[in-house]
C-alpha cells in the first residue's frame, strides 16, 4: 500500500513539474536591450525618426511581417525605400518578401530617377542586396546602370573615387550572370 502511494505521489509530482515547465512563458528575443514587442511598438510610433530606428532591429529579429505592414502604411516613398532595403536583406525574407521589397523601393527609385544624389549614396545598400540575392535583383538592372553613369559623370578622372564606377559595374555583371 505504501509503495502504491509513493508511486502515485511521485507520478503526481512529475506531472506537476512537467506542466510547470511547459507553461512557462517563452523568453522574448531582444536586440540592443529592448524586447521584440518593444521594437514592434516603436515601429508604430508617431515620430518618423523613432519608426526608422526600429527598422534594423526588426530586420535582425526576422520580423518581415511588421516591416511589411509598416511599408504598406507609409506614404513617404523614401521611408518605403528604406523599409524595402531592410526587408530585402532580412535573413528570414522569402523570395516573395524580396519581390515586395523591390516594389516598395520602386516608388522612390522612379520619383528620384533624375536625382543623382541617391546613386552617390546608395552603392553600399545595392551592394549588399545584389551580393546576397543576385537573381532577385534583375528588376534593379536599370538602376544599377544609372548608378554607374552617375559615378562616371561626377568622378571621371578623379583620384578620389576612381573605383566607384567599377563597383557599380561589378554589381551589373553579377546580376546579368544570374
Amino acid at each position: 500500500m505504501i509503495k502504491i502511494t509513493v508511486r502515485i505521489g511521485l507520478t503526481v509530482m512529475a506531472v506537476a513539474c512537467i506542466s510547470m515547465v511547459g507553461c512557462r512563458k517563452a523568453e522574448e528575443k531582444t536586440y540592443e536591450g529592448k524586447t521584440e514587442s518593444e521594437w514592434v511598438r516603436l515601429s508604430k510610433d508617431a515620430e518618423w525618426f523613432t519608426r526608422q530606428r526600429a527598422l534594423e532591429p526588426l530586420a535582425e529579429l526576422g520580423r518581415v511581417d511588421v516591416l511589411d505592414s509598416a511599408a504598406r502604411a507609409e506614404g513617404n516613398p523614401h521611408y518605403r525605400y528604406i523599409i524595402g532595403i531592410k526587408i530585402f536583406l532580412c535573413p528570414t525574407a522569402s523570395k516573395n518578401d524580396r519581390q515586395n521589397a523591390l516594389d516598395y523601393m520602386s516608388g522612390y527609385l522612379q520619383q528620384d530617377q533624375d536625382s543623382d544624389t541617391m546613386y552617390l549614396i546608395g552603392l553600399d545598400d545595392f551592394t549588399k542586396m545584389v551580393k546576397s540575392h543576385p537573381a532577385d535583383c534583375k528588376p534593379l538592372l536599370p538602376v544599377l546602370k544609372r548608378g554607374k553613369e552617375v559615378q562616371q559623370k561626377y568622378f571621371a578622372g578623379s583620384w578620389q573615387r576612381p573605383s566607384m564606377a567599377d563597383r557599380w559595374q561589378e554589381l551589373i555583371d553579377l546580376v546579368e550572370r544570374e
